[in-house]
């Protein structure tokens, strides 16, 4: 038997609590189909995020030359006006993680509070430790070469000599 420490391959979380429909989800180790899912649940979050630095809107909003030199106050009111945005972002988001980690449906998804999401988040990130996970990957990419510092440059690529401005 290893001696290693191991994660727990599965935590309780009461969801919907005080209602019909209260019941406690078993959060699990996800096996590799599901975990792939996950996975790419979490890699929309900065394509979304990124989808929103796009907006022209908030893109002049945060260039201004003053919004940096606003009171605290006044700049997270311009920024509420883009809340809409960044809350449907974040709640589809989240939900897409939820479904991909956990048994809850989309359903039970929507009716969730904001401390029993992140209490399932968090119980995802413990027992499938994305952490290490990540950390793995990333070294399983530079033993195969497969690193951005690694990737040849394309054969059309420029090469500029050193000093160059081009």
């Amino acid at each position: 038997m290893s001696e290693a420490k191991s994660l727990p391959r599965s935590i309780s979380v009461t969801i919907l609590a005080g209602t019909d429909r209260e019941r406690v989800v078993q959060v699990e180790k996800l096996p590799l189909g599901k975990a792939a899912t996950l996975g790419l649940a979490f890699k929309r979050i900065g394509e979304k995020f990124a989808d929103l630095r796009d907006d022209e809107r908030l893109k002049g909003l945060l260039a201004g030359e003053d919004f940096d030199k606003l009171p605290l106050d006044q700049a997270a009111l311009r920024v509420l006006e883009f809340l809409p945005e960044i809350i449907e972002v974040a709640v589809d988001l989240v939900i897409d993680i939820l479904i991909a980690g956990t048994d809850v449906t989309r359903e039970e998804a929507e009716q969730l509070g904001l401390d029993e999401a992140t209490m399932l988040l968090a119980a995802i990130l413990e027992v499938n430790n994305l952490n290490a996970i990540q950390e793995n990957l990333k070294n399983v990419m530079e033993r195969l070469g497969l690193t951005s510092a690694k990737v040849p440059a394309p054969a059309n690529a420029v090469k500029l000599k050193s000093g160059s401005k081009r």
